[in-house]
């Protein structure tokens, strides 16, 4: 089995715990008891990439729900979903948000955690169609032609594949085009390319400043997958504690999802304050946080529920393989819990 780029194990997890231990503070900071029962219990989250727009919930999250639950939570940027995986199984993390495919490697490694509630959806791979080009509706009519792709080892290309492979399309150019923006565009334009493969990522770029919306031609079958999920060691959960903090970070971030929905003029206000250096273009900024608010948008009238087909789907475009079952690492036994935060 191929494991998904970046994912290290053995000694090469211990490696990296040496080297960034002294960097990375305890995951909780219990409040002083003599400064009263209302301090908020510092709380690091391990992200798998640094704080941006695309974060909004996290920001909301942060100003409006965690406080209210006596959080005060700090979010750790590291290099990527495995890196996130790599810290917690070290012991240098207890709670991280990192991709469901990344957290199943981890447990298939022999790694003790547990996805307990999807965060993310439907914003690691997307194929798409310029909005006013007509004559491709559905992978099927890619047969023979042409998609772009970000580059080499974009994090979408596995999911792509398992598309076109479900359609019956056999023969396909893949051509290195870059994020979505003029490049991508001028490539559409001369006929280099008839489709793109992305992430929600290169969406401003196209719509923003190529001035070219897309429109998505993912089969039914592929939206929906899970993205990131709230993942902690196993044994957290066997504690009261670390069981609690867990929930209020899921509850907490859950509820900024939903609120964000018919609230993004706000959220985005509330994002810009947090990361003012990409605010500089207000188009940008309004619509990144929108594309940030369909990723983490509700599936399920329970909050954070993973569809176990969607997630079976994604692994196994992934890994080409499911070693162990799904609902065991990307589980929704705990969403009673986490509602009733």
């Amino acid at each position: 089995m191929t494991l998904p780029r970046g994912w290290r194990s053995g000694a090469s997890v211990v490696l990296l715990a040496a080297l960034t231990a002294s960097t990375l503070a305890a995951c909780t900071t219990p409040s002083d008891p003599g400064t009263g029962d209302d301090e908020p219990t510092q709380v690091q989250l391990l992200l798998p990439a640094g704080l941006g727009l695309n974060w909004a919930a996290f920001h909301v999250a942060s100003e409006m729900f965690w406080p209210e639950l006596g959080l005060e939570v700090e979010g750790v940027g590291t290099d990527g979903s495995s890196a996130v995986v790599q810290q917690i199984v070290a012991g240098n993390g207890t709670y991280g948000v990192a991709g469901a495919s990344a957290v199943y490697s981890g447990v298939v490694e022999g790694a003790e955690i547990v996805g307990i509630a999807t965060m993310t959806h439907d914003d690691v791979a997307r194929l798409s169609v310029p909005a006013d080009d007509d004559t491709i509706q559905s992978p099927a009519d890619l047969e023979g032609k042409a998609i772009g792709i970000t580059s080499a080892g974009d994090g979408s290309l596995p999911i792509v594949s398992a598309v076109m492979a479900a359609a019956g399309v056999e023969s396909y150019e893949e051509p290195i085009v870059g994020g979505g923006g003029p490049a991508v565009a001028n490539a559409f334009e001369t006929g280099q390319i008839q489709a793109f493969a992305h992430g929600v990522s290169d969406v401003a770029g196209m719509e923003i400043t190529a001035g070219m919306p897309l429109r998505s031609i993912m089969p039914e079958e592929f939206v929906g997958l899970p993205g990131n999920v709230l993942v902690v060691p196993t044994a957290a959960l066997d504690d009261p504690e670390q069981s609690e903090i867990a929930y209020k970070l899921a509850s907490g971030w859950l509820q900024a999802a939903v609120w964000l929905l018919d609230n993004l003029e706000e959220g985005t206000e509330i994002a810009c304050a947090a990361v003012p250096e990409a605010c500089t273009d207000q188009a940008t900024a309004d619509l990144a946080v929108r594309l940030a608010s369909e990723t983490t948008s509700p599936l399920s009238d329970e909050l954070g529920y993973t569809d176990p087909a969607k997630a079976e789907a994604l692994i196994t475009a992934v890994l080409g393989e499911l070693s162990i079952p799904v609902e065991d690492v990307i589980t929704n036994e705990y969403l009673d819990e986490i509602a009733a935060i």
